[in-house]
């Protein structure tokens, strides 16, 4: 029988060279994957070195290498990377795929070897960045670069699916390699799942039920018993942050400038460089205390250079919790953040989390919020014509969401007609953005869901099984 057939796809082997724990696309694919019954997924990937929970996924079977991260000395950072094409080549001749699923050059290697050696399996390649073609020439690319050369000359031919996240990012791949057959070109967008979407929701109404969240939303009004005000419009921003490459430099100094209390922001942000930090725990009133122990302002105490997250059932503090009062116009504790009480004062205006938050638990905590902000400068052609996962992880959990001018990937999904709005800002001239307005949904109709990752992976195993 081939084994390129339906009835002979049983095993699916992941080549991620990447942590995991920072790509949560891949995350949910393998989440996925790990529900289909009568199959077996193994994946190599690489440990992470920022301290965040090691994710897994029964009943895949995890192989993990060193990250060959900038921190190594020169001979340690080349044994990394020997290490995971090596360690990844060894797996997939002991597992014997049928199917071969490789994420990012990066990833590439291993693939090429295991064609040379086993040509009857399924090759399929999906890229989280577009990569423009002196990126590769770019230092501490040339082993990657390498890979590159493989990927151009045997393995483009020999997949049978080559995705991108957005329609623009597989437009431009594909003007860089014309000779790659179209019909193998797709789009599998970053989407999160679709049990997001009610989480989100269930976990509103139970801050509006218990009043440490006011909302202006019909949908809403059952839960809360009447209509209320919110007293300032609550920003959020989740993911890597620089002053170099986002706008945060000018949302925060806007927020701090204003002679009211109308406008908060949370960041939660494990990736970001050490002068990045130091803005923003300056921002959000932080002192080190003596032993290095960090503190912010209000007596929330941060450990490990973060607010200590909890997950109880329900993502709420205790009900014993001393909370600032909603009426006050000051931001209140975010569900799932315990303040230290023996200090509390009303929060600063700009909170930064350093240990950012799980995965999981986000649906839980951005339900605390208004809009989500969207942050990029756009300083390369991947980001200018990227679609940010997080404009669907805030949509899905019923935010609205800020984008720059710059960002021309989220264009598409521009509205201001439907709820919640996906809006364009201005972040260089944040004086002219009109808070009434933004503030303003009533009356708006619900925009449809959007979309979720189990419709995109159905499509990939699809292509998989051989359809």
């Amino acid at each position: 029988m081939d084994s390129n057939s339906p009835a002979s796809f049983k095993r699916i082997f992941v080549l991620h060279c990447h942590p995991l724990e920072q790509y949560p696309p891949t995350m949910n694919l393998l989440n996925h994957f790990g529900q289909l019954a009568g199959y077996s997924v193994a994946i190599c990937t690489s440990r992470n070195d920022k301290g965040l929970v090691e994710f897994s996924a029964a009943p895949i079977h995890f192989n993990r290498t060193q990250f060959p991260n900038r921190r190594l000395t020169r001979f340690r950072r080349l044994a990394a990377f020997l290490q995971f094409p090596l360690l990844a080549l060894w797996k997939m001749v002991c597992f014997r795929p049928d199917v071969v699923l490789y994420i990012e050059p990066h990833s590439s290697f291993p693939a090429t070897l295991f064609g040379i050696i086993n040509y009857r399996h399924r090759l399929l390649i999906h890229y989280h960045e577009y990569y423009e073609p002196d990126h590769f020439q770019s230092p501490g690319m040339r082993l990657i670069a390498f890979y590159h050369w493989f990927e151009k000359k045997l393995l483009f031919r020999r997949a049978v699916w080559i995705s991108h996240t957005n329609e623009k990012r597989l437009e431009l791949f594909h003007r860089d390699h014309p000779s790659i057959d179209p019909a193998k070109l797709r789009v599998m967008g970053n989407f999160p799942p679709a049990s997001w979407r009610e989480e989100s929701l269930e976990a509103k109404k139970l801050l509006v039920a218990s009043g440490e969240l006011l909302v202006a939303r019909d949908k809403l009004r059952e839960a809360s018993g009447e209509l209320l005000e919110r007293p300032s419009l609550r920003l959020v921003y989740v993911g890597s942050v620089s002053l170099h490459d986002t706008f945060i430099g000018p949302l925060v100094e806007w927020i701090l400038a204003r002679d009211d209390d109308a406008v908060t922001l949370d960041v939660f942000a494990y990736n970001a460089d050490e002068k990045t930090k130091e803005f923003l725990r300056e921002a959000g009133g932080v002192r080190r205390e003596a032993g290095g122990e960090l503190e912010q302002a209000g007596g929330w105490r941060l450990e490990a250079g973060g607010c200590r997250l909890q997950t109880s059932d329900s993502g709420l503090p205790a009900p014993e919790s001393p909370l600032p009062s909603p009426d006050s116009g000051l931001p209140t504790p975010i569900s799932g953040l315990t303040p230290d009480a023996s200090r509390l004062t009303p929060a600063p205006r700009v909170r930064y989390f350093e240990q950012g938050v799980e995965y999981d638990d986000l649906p839980k905590v951005l339900a605390n919020y208004d809009v989500g902000v969207i942050l990029y400068r756009c300083n390369t052609t991947n980001y200018k014509f990227n679609a940010s996962n997080k404009l669907f992880e805030y949509l899905a959990c019923g935010l609205e969401v800020w984008y720059p001018p710059q960002m021309l990937g989220v264009k598409p999904y521009a509205r201001d007609d439907a709820f919640p709005r996906v809006m364009e800002v201005n972040y260089e001239r944040l004086d002219q953005v009109d808070l009434e307005l933004m503030r303003k949904t009533d009356g708006l109709p619900d925009a449809p869901p959007p979309p979720c990752c189990e419709d995109e992976f159905e499509k990939l195993l699809a292509v998989m099984r051989g359809e």
